[in-house]
């Protein structure tokens, strides 16, 4: 049964309709703060981020330009004009200091205190840029003891040509280095170099080699135009070396191919340079244990030594020895330091004529937020107000179906639950009546009708009021009295007003007693009745039952079986304990729907006072076998159904009133129980009755509580 509905119940807090009240109001006020902090911190952001920027920008500006000075000249000497140039470009105060910590030059005045040398913003080392601020120092190194990879990182010199046409033994894009034609090992330049590609050195070309190699560069310039090739650039080296670059996937014509190979011809400068540094590799590499090398102006290289798979350990000796051979062509080592940026940030809100109309716009759609908000969070309050209201109107116009589809658990979700309640009591109690006036009228009017025709054809002189007369008449009053006893049950049992008294009741007793007095029933029959325990349970076993009810609903099921069990027959009760795994309840159409829509047919696990944990309830079961004619396989599913009776041959006489497994199953469902039945025609029935450990707690009026 459902719980009434306490009038003096109270939502809980956390459900109550004050909740979503202040939850809205905070929404607005954090919309608000919200807002306003966003607006601080942005523009704290940004001011932050820009002078950030800035700062990055200028630092980086100011260490390209002294770290090119320092590449392109040996010491430190003539540096203050430069110094003073970038310190006035960029509004800074600039230091230079030797790795000792001795001023080299500064911009600062004589008063102003030296910064301290650890402080440095950055040292200036054209031979190992910073890779914070050199982007061409950016990229990695390879792991120890890992191949390099064939790059484009930037040679001593610089290729005459975009796309030089491959040479032999030379890597062309691979990963690891190839064999050349002649077995031997070659790669690409290496990939990584924090050297700054100004620092030249000794690569540097004298005046009569560049103006050799810029007139040549002309020469190859002119042969690709006179050939169609379009987009030809010029550029220059570090080392003044000509450079000339064509499109990307253009191919040198072949008229110019004498002139690109002659403008790529290493100058003799550029080749007493080349063969120093292929000696310093090479001194690295003995040292490493690995084979020599040669090298070409791009720094490719080629073993000529060894047929190994690769050589180890190349790009590093490279790196090097390009370090060891500049050194003595740029500045030494010097530690710089930026002093007096302007730390004021541009604040990202003022009053100027944009930010008045950005900080309108922003009020304006902050407004409009919080307007939304409160106009959802009225509609979504007021909503179910409104459903309410109409499924009430839909009931006082009689539509008994009627309901609030209310889903909230606050109070206006209690309302709802109340006003559904009372609606499927007020249906229940409908359908009830109506069904009863249906069921009664139907049942009364055949002993009804009996007894009249006796009682006419005895004033018509048509029998005569004898002995036989009053018996026929009196057992068509047993008839209807006992029709009126189990409506009367079963509507106490319906309404939830049948009384329980739930108790232990020992079980063995129980089983014997009930024999002994069940015995003349089926004594009168010819049928045999025996009642056994299983010899498992123990000798004290319980049952939680009310024990007249217990004995009601198993006598109702013996004098079924007493009815449908020939002479000669065998009845057999025997109890078990087991747990609720057993097959539903089987229940006509008509019983299932006015159940379920009651709420009052639930599943195994969710019947009331039983708690469920690791598995299914015990209880104790009663199995009613006989060996009667059995039930049509047909009529099983309805045979719980209130005036159902398996053989329509049978009158009320000997079939009874058709109520009595009716009230079983309410007897059943009022202690949590389950009733199911099985049944085989022409072999017999048998009905078992479970009764769980642990029946809902129940009022005097038999209303189960939860």
């Amino acid at each position: 049964m459902r719980r009434p509905v306490d009038p003096g119940h109270r939502v809980p807090w956390p459900r109550s309709l004050v909740v979503p009240l202040f939850v809205l109001t905070a929404a607005i006020v954090a919309v608000s703060v919200a807002a306003a902090v966003w607006m601080t911190v942005s523009a704290t952001a940004t001011a932050v981020e820009q002078k950030r920027d800035q700062t990055v920008t200028t630092d980086t500006a100011v260490y390209d330009d002294l770290v090119g000075y320092a590449a392109t000249h040996t010491h430190w000497d003539a540096v203050g004009p430069e110094l003073r140039r970038l310190a006035s470009e960029n509004e800074v105060t600039l230091t230079l200091m030797d790795e000792s910590g001795d001023l080299i030059a500064t911009t600062a005045k004589k008063s102003a205190q030296l910064p301290r040398p650890d402080l440095a913003r950055a040292i200036l080392n054209p031979l190992a840029l910073d890779p914070s601020l050199a982007p061409s120092a950016r990229i990695t190194a390879p792991e120890p003891d890992e191949d390099p990879e064939p790059g484009e990182s930037a040679a001593p010199g610089s290729s005459p040509t975009s796309e030089p046409s491959e040479k032999p033994g030379q890597a062309s894009g691979g990963a690891s280095p190839a064999p050349s034609r002649d077995g031997t090992t070659a790669g690409g330049p290496p990939s990584f170099s924090v050297i700054d590609p100004r620092a030249v050195g000794p690569f540097r070309l004298n005046d009569e080699e560049r103006d050799q190699k810029i007139a040549e560069a002309k020469t190859l310039v002119t042969c690709l135009s006179t050939n169609g090739v379009s987009g030809v650039l010029s550029d220059t080296a570090p080392n003044g070396r000509p450079v000339v670059s064509m499109p990307t996937g253009t191919q040198t014509p072949r008229p110019c191919l004498e002139d690109e190979g002659l403008l790529s011809k290493p100058t003799q400068s550029e080749y007493t340079a080349l063969q120093a540094l292929d000696t310093l590799v090479n001194d690295c590499l003995a040292r490493s244990g690995e084979d020599p090398i040669i090298l070409d102006t791009d720094l490719s290289w080629t073993s000529v030594d060894s047929d190994r798979e690769s050589n180890r350990g190349v790009s590093g000796c490279i790196e090097t020895s390009r370090q060891e051979q500049l050194a003595s062509s740029v500045a030494e080592p010097a530690r710089l330091f930026i002093q007096g940026q302007d730390a004021t940030a541009r604040v990202f809100w003022d009053f100027s004529g944009e930010n008045q109309l950005r900080l309108t716009l922003l009020i304006a759609g902050l407004l409009v937020l919080t307007l939304g908000l409160s106009l959802y969070g009225g509609l979504r309050l007021t909503r179910p107000l409104r459903t309410l209201a109409a499924a009430a109107a839909r009931a006082s116009d009689g539509d008994l179906r009627a309901r609030a589809d209310v889903r909230r658990r606050d109070e206006v979700g209690a309302v709802a639950t109340a006003f559904n309640t009372m609606a499927e009591r007020r249906e229940t109690l409908e359908s009830s009546r109506n069904a009863m006036m249906s069921d009664i009228s139907h049942e009364l009017r055949t002993p009804i009708a009996t007894m009249r025709g006796w009682v006419e054809a005895a004033e018509d002189n048509l029998v005569t009021p004898d002995a036989a007369f009053l018996a026929t008449l009196h057992r068509e009053t047993l008839v209807l009295q006992r029709l009126v006893d189990d409506l009367h049950q079963l509507s106490l049992a319906e309404a939830g007003e049948l009384s329980l008294e739930i108790e232990d009741i020992p079980l063995r007793e129980f089983l014997d007693q009930f024999e002994a007095a069940a015995r003349g029933l089926s004594d009168q029959a010819g049928i045999t009745l025996t009642a056994i325990a299983d010899p498992a349970l123990p000798a004290d076993a319980m049952v939680r039952a009310d024990p007249f009810r217990l004995r009601q609903a198993l006598l109702n099921l013996v004098s079924n079986a007493v009815r449908h069990t020939p002479e000669g027959g065998r009845i057999t009760i025997t109890a078990e304990r087991r747990g609720d795994a057993m097959p539903g309840e089987d229940r006509g159409a008509e019983g299932r729907s006015r159940d379920e829509r009651r709420g009052e047919v639930r599943s195994k696990d969710e019947r009331p006072g039983n708690e469920v944990s690791g598995g299914v309830p015990d209880g104790i079961a009663f199995t009613v076998t006989d060996t009667g004619s059995g039930i049509p396989a047909e009529e099983v599913p309805f045979v719980f159904d209130r005036f159902r009776r398996a053989d329509k041959s049978r009158t009320r006489a000997t079939g009874g009133s058709g109520l009595g497994l009716a009230i079983v199953r309410e007897i059943l469902r009022l202690h949590g129980g389950s009733a199911t039945l099985t049944s085989t025609q022409g072999t017999g029935t048998a009905v078992t009755l479970w009764f769980p450990d642990a029946p809902p707690l129940t009022d005097r009026s038999g209303t189960p509580s939860r």
